[in-house]
């Protein structure tokens, strides 16, 4: 398990968004970093945190303004490119 989902805090209706579906990560690992990753605060219903990393609670998450190195190399990865 890489982050916990805190269910009180986010606002009703939009649980979905926090269902969790097996991905094709291509062979690499979890990335706190990736530009796809919600904020710590993502849905929130009550300006309180819906998801925590673990082990490490003060990881960034959300914060990504351009890919990652993983981002990229699940990119190459899936469509068999440099």
């Amino acid at each position: 398990m890489h982050v916990r989902i805190l269910y009180q805090n986010i606002a009703r209706g939009l649980e979905y968004n926090f269902n969790k579906i097996d991905t094709n990560n291509l062979g690499t690992p979890y990335d706190y970093g990736s530009v796809m990753h919600y904020g710590r605060y993502a849905f929130s219903a009550n300006r309180q945190p819906t998801i925590v990393p673990i082990p490490n609670a003060n990881v960034q998450i959300g914060r990504a303004t351009q890919m990652s190195r993983m981002d990229i190399l699940r990119v190459q990865r899936l469509y068999g490119c440099k």
